[in-house]
């Protein structure tokens, strides 16, 4: 599955959040611009997020330039010392190239975050993280990738944790021609758990602000 270029986003870069949910902060003043010392990134980056998860701790996502060999990267930081990163595209199952959704909330010791982006030539993956504010590691703790870049990021269940509507094609006759659907996920426990879908479409439909409970198409 490869993803397009034409994408709905609900929530995008730093600072588009829910209420509760941590806010995006301005580059720290004595930081590498744009994450020039994190391992793979060099100049060539921009930043795409930036949030203040406490006890000095923030967490920034950044990528190369959008294109066939674009890369991605999640980094920590201390009071502007690099602390941990990541290179999103590299990951497996599912990876990000070039990011372009977020949202992180604090809970104790640590902020729990959904982070969204391309792969391929028009998929989308998202993943849940685990991000400490105590020593500033980083764990993804699991993922989803589906075959088209329509996606949203929103609290579904009024419990404060991002949730993630995604949608995927029927391919049938073809991915670009075929019905759509939307597929909801609430993230419980560090997981993304399916609830349910919307009946295959080619209208356009508007994204869920509560889990769906259709069945799925197989």
């Amino acid at each position: 599955m490869r993803r397009t270029r034409k994408r709905m986003i609900a929530a995008v870069g730093a600072g588009v959040l829910a209420a509760g949910l941590a806010t995006g902060s301005a580059a720290a003043a004595g930081a590498p611009k744009d994450g020039a010392d994190v391992p793979g990134c060099g100049d060539s980056c921009s930043k795409a997020f930036d949030y203040d998860i406490g006890n000095g701790y923030t967490l920034e996502g950044l990528h190369t330039p959008a294109g066939p060999a674009s890369e991605g990267f999640i980094a920590t930081r201390h009071d502007d010392r690099l602390v941990s990163s990541m290179q999103l595209d590299r990951l497996r199952p599912n990876g990000i190239e070039h990011l372009d959704g977020s949202q992180c909330v604090r809970e104790g010791a640590r902020a729990t975050c959904v982070i969204a982006g391309q792969y391929g030539t028009y998929s989308e993956t998202v993943l849940a993280l685990r991000v400490s504010n105590t020593d500033g590691s980083i764990t993804v703790t699991d993922s989803v990738l589906h075959s088209t870049s329509s996606y949203s990021i929103s609290d579904l269940v009024g419990d404060g944790i991002p949730d993630v509507t995604m949608v995927e094609s029927t391919f049938d006759p073809t991915h670009a021609t075929a019905p759509r659907y939307q597929l909801t996920y609430l993230l419980q426990a560090g997981k993304f758990h399916l609830t349910g879908c919307t009946a295959p479409s080619k209208d356009s439909q508007p994204m869920p602000t509560a889990p769906l409970n259709g069945v799925c198409f197989a």
